[in-house]
């Protein structure tokens, strides 16, 4: 199931997490109803809006708390409190919001249905909400079951996340221990006290697959996560193909032998980093972090796992004890694409305001 109206309207994307907790909730065939409805909606547009469902039900890259979304949010709430049957104005509600994200977000590169005027997205929003609302009254005994029984239901998700939550946060903490004990490259008995997860010193390809892991931690790519890709893949809006694509990624077969020369180059340079003027450090972190995200090792999360290790190599160096946050200080992704083109000072520049420089 490549998309699902259910988890999307619980505010997530269509991981295992969400999906259990649609199962838990409601039962199987109601989110099945839910997307051979979202189906039928997509195939009745007109040519000149046409969208494919997954368009509206699935999430753009990046962190769904970067944005406000308090319309999805009181949908979710409808839905997971089972009191009453979400109603059409909600459903739509919910709709609209996201067609303005994806509209702001994409601007140009968006597909013919988040280009059309308000007016019109909304009459054809209208009709999915009134079959979302369908679904919904079609089995009105799914929002009507006890307190106590979904209390119980609730309490066995609280559990799962309570869980994965734990192990995240106990790598985490170790991490920031380890950030905040670093005091050099010649400090090897303190290095030798922190667990070595994530050492900005001497970066290695197990501490980058386990990064993977953890930042992929219930996604969609959580059963391939932590090892490098085995497949070409390229960089561009979703269901764009490689003939049009905005970047394409060296092939799976050199990824090794170029991210270890990345890794023994970044090591070896360390020593005089530590020691070296500012500015000559963020070009280093500059040229290490493009360079990462331009191999794409891992299938999915390289720009978290790249932004995380700038984080700990900042902090390192730079003696920052903030995320840097690039994607919230300025144009991230053009100055990737201008270090594509061998241009690297809009990357410079923007890790060196992040820092505080």
């Amino acid at each position: 199931m490549a998309f699902d109206p259910l988890s999307w309207a619980f505010g997530f994307t269509a991981t295992r997490f969400a999906l259990n907790l649609g199962d838990c909730l409601f039962r199987s065939d109601f989110r099945t109803r839910l997307h051979s409805a979202a189906r039928e909606w997509s195939e009745k547009l007109p040519s000149s809006v046409v969208t494919p469902p997954e368009s509206v039900f699935t999430e753009l890259p990046g962190s769904l708390d970067d944005y406000e979304l308090p319309a999805r949010a009181h949908l979710q709430s409808v839905l997971i409190n089972k009191r009453r049957v979400p109603s059409k104005e909600e459903w739509l509600d919910a709709l609209m919001e996201n067609w303005h994200r994806k509209r702001e977000v994409l601007g140009s590169d968006a597909n013919v249905f988040f280009q059309q005027s308000e007016e019109s997205a909304r009459e054809y929003l209208a009709d999915l909400a009134e079959m979302m609302f369908r679904v919904c009254v079609q089995d009105t005994g799914l929002f009507q079951s006890s307190a106590l029984h979904q209390l119980g239901k609730l309490e066995q998700m609280q559990t799962q996340i309570m869980v994965t939550q734990s192990n995240i946060i106990n790598e985490i903490k170790l991490q920031r221990l380890n950030k905040q004990n670093h005091f050099g490259p010649h400090h090897a008995q303190s290095r030798a006290f922190v667990p070595n997860i994530l050492n900005p010193a001497l970066l290695t390809l197990p501490a980058l697959c386990f990064l993977n892991h953890v930042v992929c931690v219930d996604g969609p790519t959580d059963l391939i996560s932590g090892v490098l890709r085995t497949r070409q893949t390229w960089i561009g809006i979703g269901g764009t193909p490689v003939e049009e694509a905005r970047y394409v990624p060296p092939s799976p077969e050199v990824v090794p032998e170029r991210l270890d020369t990345l890794l023994a180059g970044w090591n070896e340079a360390y020593s005089t980093l530590d020691e070296s003027p500012k500015e000559d450090v963020v070009i280093e972190l500059a040229l290490f972090h493009h360079g990462f995200v331009s191999l794409h090792p891992f299938e999915d999360g390289n720009g978290r796992v790249a932004r995380c290790v700038l984080d700990y190599q900042a902090g390192a160096l730079l003696g920052v004890r903030h995320p840097l946050r690039l994607k919230r200080q300025g144009p991230y992704y053009e100055a990737l694409f201008a270090a594509d083109q061998d241009n690297l000072s809009e990357m410079i520049q923007l890790i060196s305001r992040s820092a505080g420089i």
